[in-house]
């Protein structure tokens, strides 16, 4: 597995990132290694540290990226006959990645309150949530939420994603959302095997 540039993370200082959350052993390692999040991501794709490389890139990716990665992996591993309502949360939370507005943040997440947040996809919708600058109303002071919330829900959301339908499969499922996450922070859009697949940007 060959990590491609970056660009999305190359900016993110390890010191900056270390501070943004309580990174694993590993990932920490790899953030002295390296100054920059690009750097660390290299060192953990070329150990095949999988996971290790999955929770970094995870809290380093831009939200709207993070986001966009977390639901295009439940997307793939989503049963048949798909869930009504996580297919509802992936496309309001894919909806906000496209066209990012307080509005649509409010709404992802109640939707997710209303219908369900125990699920991969209702994971998604709490990062969109996390994404925004206040956790209370709009027409109150800011309630900021913390640093690590939008990372961790992310990741969470790949790692369930991977062993949802069998967890045997865990481990290969886990290697490939790591090639959309590195194909997602080099500015691809992580979606290159549907044709009618979207860009983020």
């Amino acid at each position: 597995m060959t990590a491609a540039t970056l660009a999305k993370i190359a900016t993110v200082r390890s010191g900056d990132l270390a501070r943004r959350y309580q990174p694993t052993a590993a990932v920490i390692e790899a953030l002295r290694a390296h100054p920059t999040a690009d750097g660390a991501a290299r060192k953990l794709i070329n150990e095949k540290a999988v996971d290790a490389a999955i929770e970094l890139l995870a809290h380093a990716l831009p939200r709207r990226e993070a986001v966009w990665w977390a639901a295009t992996c439940v997307r793939e591993r989503l049963p048949e006959p798909a869930p009504a309502v996580e297919l509802r949360l992936l496309a309001g939370a894919e909806d906000w990645v496209r066209k990012p507005s307080d509005e649509q943040r409010r709404a992802v997440f109640e939707l997710a309150r209303t219908e369900g947040m125990g699920t991969p996809a209702g994971l998604v919708a709490s990062a969109v949530f996390f994404s925004g600058d206040t956790l209370g109303p709009a027409d109150r002071p800011p309630v900021p939420p913390a640093s690590n919330l939008v990372g961790t829900m992310v990741v969470n959301a790949v790692r369930i994603a991977a062993t949802r339908l069998a967890a045997q499969e865990g481990p290969q499922w886990l290697a490939e959302f790591l090639t959309v996450g590195i194909d997602i922070a080099s500015g691809g859009s992580g979606r290159k095997r549907d044709a009618k697949a979207e860009e983020t940007a």
